[in-house]
């Protein structure tokens, strides 16, 4: 997945387990080359705390994510490796 200063996104990424996105406003994670389904936590940018998502992302292309806060980090982890 390449990062896109531009639109203030960033990745560190293990393909096939997790991956970890920061962006200054919404962010469009590709997951194209991904399978199966990924738990989303966001990470609280002044706490460090975790904030598990209720949500699941389908590796199925190119995926939405956003924070109400504005910038925001996100740990994507597959589910069942």
């Amino acid at each position: 997945w390449r990062a896109d200063a531009a639109k203030k996104q960033w990745a560190l990424r293990e393909p096939g387990r997790q991956m970890l996105v920061f962006f200054g406003g919404a962010a469009e994670v590709d997951l194209s080359g991904e399978s199966g389904a990924f738990a989303v936590t966001q990470i609280d940018l002044k706490t460090g705390q975790l904030k598990p998502q209720a949500l699941a992302i389908t590796a199925s292309g190119v995926t939405k994510i956003s924070s109400a806060e504005g910038p925001g980090v996100f740990w994507l982890q597959k589910l069942n490796p």
